[in-house]
């Protein structure tokens, strides 16, 4: 029992960093939490 309840901690430990990373785009680059057309530039 102890070993699911681990087993369920450490996934949900990786989802919730998953959260974190760069949009996956399709058509453009990532910019901050969202996307860009390749052509224009990434401003903070």
């Amino acid at each position: 029992m102890k070993a699911i309840i681990l087993g369920l901690a450490v996934a949900m430990a990786a989802l919730s960093g998953a959260a974190d990373a760069a949009p996956n785009c399709k058509k453009g680059k990532p910019c901050g939490g969202s996307c860009i057309a390749f052509d224009k530039v990434f401003r903070k």
